[in-house]
C-alpha cells in the first residue's frame, strides 16, 4: 500500500458585507414606490414573493455550509451555526431522567445513579428487555455494550438516544479504518502520517511482495492483524529475517489466490505462535469468526524505538465521545497507560504477547495501568536528558505535544468518516439523534511521534484497578452531562454550542471545525 501521510489545512472565514451600490439601488426602489402610489402593491407582492425565494433558498442552504451561505447572502459562520436544522421530537418530562443501562457497566450505572437518574437495567445480548425500553419508551438514554439488532433499533423513540452510531463500525473494523483514511487522502489531498506503513490483503499482495523482496522488508519487523477480532487474538509479530515472516512472503510468491492463501497466512501465522498465551477456546472462535466472514489481513510495520515506561512497553488508550451524530459534535478526553508486564526489546520478537499491551491479555493491576499526572513526570525526565532532540516549545510541555498529536489524528479519523459513519438517524432507526462513546490506541516513540494503531467502538469500561476507577468517575458523568445537555438544547432549539458541562472533554471536530496540530512526522524504515 502506499504510506498514508497528512498535510495541513487551513480553513477561511467569511465575513457579511453590504456595498454602498446596494444601499444605493434600495434607497432608490425606495422612492420610487413613494413618488407612483399606483405602482405599491405591485411592488410590494414583488418583494414579498421574492423575499419568500430567498428564504426558501437559505433553508435548502442550511445543511450545505456556511461558506456558500456566507458567499450568497452574507450570513457569517457564526450566525449560520446558531440556527436549528430541524425541529426535535420533545422528550416526555416523566422520561428526561430515565436511561436504559447495561448491568455489567457498572461504572456506567453508578454514573447515571450519580446524576440523579433512574436506571432500568437490561442485561447484555438479552435484547427483549432493550426492546421493551424502545417501545415504551423507559428511558432518553439506551445504553449497551453490544450493538442491537436492527429491529430493536427501529422499536425506538425519536427522542431516544442511542449508545451506538448505526454505521460506526465503519471506524473500530482495522480494515474499514484504514480503508477510510486512503479514500479520504485520495479524495481530498489531505495527508495522514500518524498511521504506520499498512498493507492489506488481498489487495495489496504485489504491493507487500516487492516491499519485502526489493525494499528491505525482509529486514523490518512486522505485525499482522486479523479485521474482525479484537483482544490481541489476531496479532502476531513477524521479527526480521524470522521464520514467520519468510513464511508469508513464501505463501505469497507461491499463491496468487487469496480464497487459499488467506487461509494459509490465518493458520500458519496467526493462529501458530511460539509462546502463545492465549486460551484455546478463544483462539477457534476467533479462527471460526475469521473464516465466516474472510476479513481483510493486515500487514502492518512494527514501530521501533518506543518509549517505555520504566522499562515496560505501552500503549495509551485514549477516549472520544461523539456527543451528537446529528450535527456533528466529538470530543477528545485524556486516557491512560496501558503498560506490558515484560520489559521492552525491540530486537526480539519470538514472543507476540510480550508486545502486546492488551488488558484483555494481561491481568490489569495498579503497575500495568498509568494515569497521564503520574507519566507526565517520567515524560519530562526523558525529554531533559535528551533535550537536543526537542524545540523548546515541546521541552515546556510534551504531553501536550503529545496530546495535540493525538487530538488532531482523531479528528483526521472523523473527517475521513465524515460521510460513512455518522448517517442511519430517520432512516435506519426513528431516533432523531444518537451518541458514542469510542477509544483510540496509540503508540508513541523516543521523539515523541504518535501513531494510532486502531480505533475501538465500545472500550471497556470496568474498574479493576483505583487508577481505572478514578479515570471512569472523571470520564462518565462528564459523558452523561453532555448527552443530556445536547439533548435538551436541541429539544429547546437552542445551538448545541458552546457546551457547558464538558468537563475535561476538548472539542476536536463539528460540522464547521476540524482541530489541526501543525505537525510532521516520517514513516519508519529500516531495522530496529
Amino acid at each position: 500500500m502506499p504510506e498514508i501521510i497528512r498535510r495541513r489545512q487551513i480553513d477561511g472565514e467569511m465575513t457579511r458585507e453590504t456595498t454602498s451600490k446596494e444601499e444605493e439601488k434600495t434607497t432608490r426602489a425606495k422612492s420610487n414606490v413613494l413618488r407612483n402610489p399606483r405602482r405599491t402593491g405591485t411592488v410590494l407582492v414583488a418583494v414579498v414573493g421574492l423575499l419568500l425565494i430567498m428564504a426558501a433558498i437559505v433553508a435548502l442552504l442550511e445543511g450545505v455550509g456556511p461558506d456558500l451561505n456566507a458567499a450568497l447572502f452574507g450570513i457569517t459562520q457564526k450566525k449560520a451555526a446558531a440556527k436549528p436544522r430541524k425541529k426535535w421530537t420533545r422528550i416526555p418530562k416523566s422520561k428526561r431522567r430515565h436511561a436504559c443501562v447495561d448491568r455489567a457497566q457498572t461504572a456506567v450505572v453508578r454514573s447515571f445513579k450519580n446524576r440523579g437518574f433512574t436506571v432500568h437495567y437490561l442485561e447484555g445480548y438479552d435484547w427483549a428487555r432493550l426492546e421493551d425500553c424502545c417501545a415504551n419508551g423507559n428511558g432518553m438514554i439506551l445504553w449497551t455494550k453490544h450493538r442491537p439488532p436492527k429491529s430493536i433499533w427501529m422499536t425506538a423513540k425519536p427522542w431516544q438516544r442511542q449508545s451506538w452510531i448505526p454505521y460506526q463500525n465503519v471506524m473500530s473494523s482495522k480494515s474499514k479504518f484504514l480503508q477510510s483514511l486512503r479514500d479520504y487522502q485520495t479524495k481530498t489531498n489531505h495527508t495522514i502520517d500518524f498511521i504506520p506503513e499498512s498493507f492489506m490483503l488481498p489487495n495489496d499482495r504485489e504491493a507487500l511482495l516487492d516491499r519485502l523482496k526489493s525494499d528491505g522488508g525482509f529486514n523490518e519487523p512486522w505485525v499482522t492483524k486479523l479485521s474482525a477480532t479484537d483482544n490481541g487474538i489476531g496479532i502476531a509479530m513477524l521479527g526480521p529475517e524470522s521464520d514467520e515472516l519468510r513464511t508469508l512472503g513464501t505463501i505469497l510468491q507461491e499463491d496468487p489466490n487469496p480464497e487459499t492463501y488467506l487461509p494459509r497466512i490465518r493458520e500458519d501465522i496467526v493462529f501458530t505462535q511460539k509462546d502463545d498465551t492465549r486460551g484455546a477456546d478463544k483462539i477457534k472462535k476467533a479462527k471460526e469468526r475469521s473464516e465466516k466472514m474472510n476479513d481483510p489481513i493486515i500487514v502492518q510495520r512494527y514501530i521501533c524505538h518506543e518509549l517505555s515506561y520504566l522499562g515496560k512497553k505501552f500503549d495509551l488508550r485514549i477516549y472520544y465521545l461523539i456527543a451528537s451524530a446529528t450535527p456533528l459534535v466529538v470530543l477528545y478526553h485524556d486516557g491512560y497507560l496501558r503498560v506490558s508486564p515484560h520489559e521492552y526489546n525491540d530486537q526480539v520478537f519470538e514472543s507476540t504477547s510480550k508486545h502486546l499491551t492488551n488488558l484483555g491479555r494481561t491481568h490489569a493491576t495498579e503497575k500495568n495501568t498509568v494515569s497521564f499526572d503520574d507519566w507526565e513526570l517520567q515524560l519530562k525526565l526523558h525529554v531533559q536528558e535528551h533535550e537536543k532532540d526537542f524545540s523548546p516549545a515541546i521541552r515546556s510541555d510534551p504531553l501536550d505535544h503529545i496530546r495535540k498529536q493525538i487530538m488532531s489524528a482523531l479528528a483526521d479519523v472523523v473527517a475521513a468518516n465524515r460521510r460513512k459513519a455518522f448517517h442511519g438517524h430517520g432512516t435506519y432507526t426513528p431516533m432523531e439523534n444518537g451518541f458514542a462513546l469510542m477509544a483510540g490506541d496509540f503508540i508513541v516513540d523516543e521523539k515523541l511521534n504518535v501513531w494510532m494503531t486502531e480505533a475501538q467502538s465500545s472500550p471497556g469500561l470496568g474498574h479493576e484497578t483505583p487508577m481505572k476507577r478514578k479515570m471512569n468517575d472523571k470520564l462518565l458523568p462528564s459523558t452523561v452531562d453532555l448527552i443530556v445537555e445536547v439533548s435538551e438544547k436541541q429539544m429547546t432549539a437552542k445551538p448545541i454550542l458552546p457546551l457547558k458541562n464538558g468537563g475535561d472533554f476538548r472539542l476536536i471536530y463539528t460540522d464547521k471545525f476540524q482541530f489541526k496540530y501543525d505537525f510532521e512526522r516520517e514513516q519508519q524504515r529500516g531495522p530496529c
